[in-house]
């Protein structure tokens, strides 16, 4: 516990001074998270999401295309999010002139990576939800279903990183440290239901004197607080790994 308190104290003083850059990562994901709503909006008559089954089995050759195509500027969008929340943080725990400039010019790769990452997932995801769709099981049970399917690789992105691998080893590596780390695993997911149930709560608070526009006000909030800290407190976490370096 003592080693959590410690990751989310560091975590609240690497936010805090990152902050303005992150004012600046935040246009990748809040054009991801506005993009792919819009676009499920547009073909699906009005849904904020699209179906499973509806992606492989009811869309027409333009709307697929259209959808596969803003889905894959969204995962670009949230690829460099991503790698730049990072990479930042492993800037800051570079001291080293010829490291700091090795990191830096590595970060077009990590972004590569961090695409076929998150593409990967995203693959994988499509194919069991339009399974258990066939199954005819309720939307809710599916994304929990789903959500485990993520849960040991919510540290793939953080390994591909900080330990500059590929896809299928921070995978591995993912896996493995959250079979050895229950205590990080359990931490991250607390604070981020915790930081959701918060926002839900102020979201339902402000639908009654707005029509729309608390929406916009949630992906703000998502976009310029709660992933980019929630990244932060992953990494931190994952750093525990390596105690006399975090000391």
């Amino acid at each position: 516990m003592k080693t959590v308190r410690k990751a989310f104290n560091r975590s609240i003083n690497i936010y805090s001074s990152i902050f303005p850059l992150t004012l600046g990562f935040s246009i990748f994901i809040f054009c991801a998270l506005v993009l792919l709503p819009l676009v499920s909006t547009y073909i699906d008559l009005g849904s904020a999401f699209i179906r499973f089954s509806s992606i492989l089995y009811d869309m027409t050759y333009s709307q697929a295309i259209l959808f596969v195509l803003v889905g894959l500027i969204s995962l670009a969008f949230l690829s460099l999010f991503l790698s730049s929340i990072i990479t930042t943080i492993k800037l800051k725990e570079t001291m080293d002139h010829l490291r700091f400039k090795k990191v830096w010019d590595a970060f077009p790769d990590y972004v590569a990576r961090m695409f076929f990452l998150l593409l990967f997932l995203a693959v994988v995801s499509l194919l069991v939800g339009t399974f258990l769709e066939s199954a005819s099981l309720p939307r809710e049970v599916i994304q929990l279903i789903i959500a485990f399917v993520w849960i040991p690789f919510v540290f793939a992105p953080q390994i591909l990183i900080l330990e500059d691998l590929g896809v299928a080893e921070a995978l591995g590596d993912s896996f493995n440290f959250v079979k050895n780390s229950m205590k990080a695993l359990l931490a991250y997911l607390a604070l981020g239901f915790f930081l959701l149930l918060l926002l839900a709560t102020l979201e339902y608070g402000l639908s009654f004197f707005f029509a729309w526009q608390h929406k916009v006000i949630s992906i703000v909030i998502v976009s310029i607080g709660i992933l980019p800290f929630l990244q932060v407190f992953a990494t931190e976490l994952y750093l525990m790994r390596y105690p006399l370096q975090h000391n």
